[in-house]
């Protein structure tokens, strides 16, 4: 593969030219955090933290695809969204910047959840949080998830 530079002396974009994964720091970049166990809401009506990735400075489109089970519980809400405040906390998420996503119905078995990627552009490594939030009684209900990221530059 020809020399194209580095990140100190771009000479053009850096990537991958096969269908490996692209190094770090490089366009192409993917980072991904994956829960495929059900898990307990944490206590109602409080954030919790499914998953987390780290992501260095740069441009990046972040993702999350989620999946919310009733469980047997009685629910009148459940959320997830993308956010960086870690805990009990929905800062950042927010239904404008489309990074979050919730419902209000107690009819609801299921509910599988997917927020389109967005751009992120940072100046230091940040960490990311899927969150996740349900207001319930009567049993707990469980989600599941991905969260995930592509370095765009």
């Amino acid at each position: 593969m020809a020399n194209l530079g580095s990140s100190n002396n771009p000479l053009g974009i850096v990537g991958t030219a096969t269908n490996d994964n692209a190094a770090t720091g490089n366009v192409g970049e993917y980072i991904e955090s994956v829960v495929t166990s059900s898990t307990n809401a944490v206590t109602s009506s409080q954030y919790g933290d499914l998953t987390s990735i780290s992501l260095t400075a740069g441009d990046w489109d972040v993702m999350l695809e989620g999946r919310w089970n009733q469980n047997s519980s009685t629910w009148t809400e459940a959320f997830m969204g993308i956010g960086t405040a870690s805990g009990n906390s929905g800062t950042g998420t927010s239904i404008a910047n489309s990074e979050d996503w919730s419902f209000t119905s107690a009819s609801i078995g299921t509910v599988n959840i997917g927020i389109s990627p967005f751009r992120v552009s940072l100046s230091g490594t940040t960490t990311y949080y899927l969150k996740y939030l349900a207001t319930y009684s009567a049993g707990t209900p469980q989600a599941r998830g991905r969260l995930s990221a592509r370095r765009i530059r």
